[in-house]
């Protein structure tokens, strides 16, 4: 609804959605069912949209993030010329879908040349033998609702599987193993899922024969973009990106990276710090006085002057640990703010510390950590 332009979309919470999700679309069949049937293609004698398929970006933008964007799509979705789809037995698409999600098949479409992605390119791509932790990190983050239920219950060897992190952050818990597909099973939160392509990235690089050191100058050479986000991003203690946009289609938003600067400046504010609530730190903190812009007054929905109390709250975050590796939850204070620019539209709570990343080390710590 109220799509006017090309860039007039929002991104989804995926740890607020429900099982049953589905996305809008803005587009929709101009015939009716039975003409649109016949134009379907078939394989094995059926429409190829009674499988689940892989799907890339047709027009590669080399200069980009990334070229491919490769998903999961499954029966009974169809897309446009905008997108490639292809379908074969369902682990042939999740080994594909881990090696376009690569950085090294990202770097080989890039290497090309090419400016579409067509089954001619896709003929190219190597398809070494994918390791079963790669897979299972794919499907965690391939199925996210119940209508990729039964593409994750094809692989119940893999999914039983124990599910381990490289990084020892606390932000990572252990995920459940379940041979049949729950909602709990998907990866959510943003880190969750850089990690999580970390790894795909280190065990495709090294079922393809190659050595750390390539996978590193690959990255430093050919995705400068990415590389600037990995500068750009903090993580809050949810593990979702801090929020920066001023604006967001059309609506105006406040960037809680330059808000936590002016509360540094106004109020000792810390986003390397944690803030427990009750604390009496915390609690000499939230009693300060700050003067903000009428601008960001009127979308935090606060005076202009106002305690920093006004722009905070609680909230409870999941700390794994030695002891608890599945996870327990913390109360942690944390910046208050409702985002336009993300689906479901309702407040979110931001706790520090907030912390940015390196890809380069992630990856020499994957590295070592991971099997073939």
């Amino acid at each position: 609804e109220g799509c006017s332009h090309n860039q007039d979309y929002s991104s989804i919470d995926l740890e607020s959605i429900p099982p049953d999700y589905l996305p809008r679309t803005n587009y929709v069949p101009a015939c009716d069912a039975a003409t649109y049937r016949s134009r379907t293609p078939e394989w094995n004698g059926k429409p190829v949209t009674d499988y689940f398929r892989h799907v890339n970006r047709r027009k590669v933008a080399p200069t980009g993030e990334r070229t491919l964007v490769p998903s999961l799509i499954p029966p009974r979705a169809a897309h446009i010329d905008g997108v490639l789809s292809c379908t074969a037995e369902p682990q042939m698409v999740l080994d594909l879908l881990c090696m376009t999600s690569s950085l090294p098949l990202d770097y080989f479409v890039k290497s090309t040349g090419k400016g579409d992605c067509r089954d001619d390119l896709l003929a190219q791509f190597p398809m070494p033998k994918v390791a079963d932790a790669a897979r299972l990190l794919m499907l965690r983050l391939s199925c996210q609702t119940l209508h990729f239920a039964d593409f994750w219950n094809a692989f119940p060897t893999v999914t039983s599987q124990p599910h381990g992190w490289a990084s020892a952050d606390r932000r990572l818990h252990r995920y459940a193993s379940r041979k049949t597909w729950q909602a709990d099973v998907a990866l959510r939160s943003d880190f969750a899922q850089r990690q999580a392509i970390v790894a795909i990235d280190v065990l495709a690089s090294k079922a393809l024969g190659m050595s750390l050191q390539e996978l590193l100058t690959i990255y430093r050479i050919q995705f400068p973009v990415l590389q600037q986000y990995e500068r750009d991003n903090l993580y809050d203690q949810h593990g979702r990106i801090v929020p920066t946009a001023t604006t967001r289609n059309g609506h105006d938003c406040v960037s809680l990276v330059a808000l936590a600067k002016l509360l540094q400046e106004q109020a000792g504010f810390d986003i390397h710090r944690e803030y427990h609530p009750g604390a009496p730190d915390t609690a000499d903190l939230l009693s300060k006085r700050i003067k903000l812009t009428p601008r960001d007054a009127a979308v935090l929905q606060v005076s202009e002057r106002c305690t920093v109390a006004d722009l905070t709250a609680t909230t409870e975050v999941r700390w794994s640990s030695h002891d608890h590796p599945e996870g327990r939850l913390i109360p942690l204070v944390g910046l208050r703010y409702t985002d336009p620019g993300l689906e479901p539209r309702k407040q979110r709570i931001y706790p520090t510390p907030w912390t940015r990343h390196s890809r380069e080390a992630d990856y020499a710590t994957a590295w070592d950590s991971l099997g073939t």
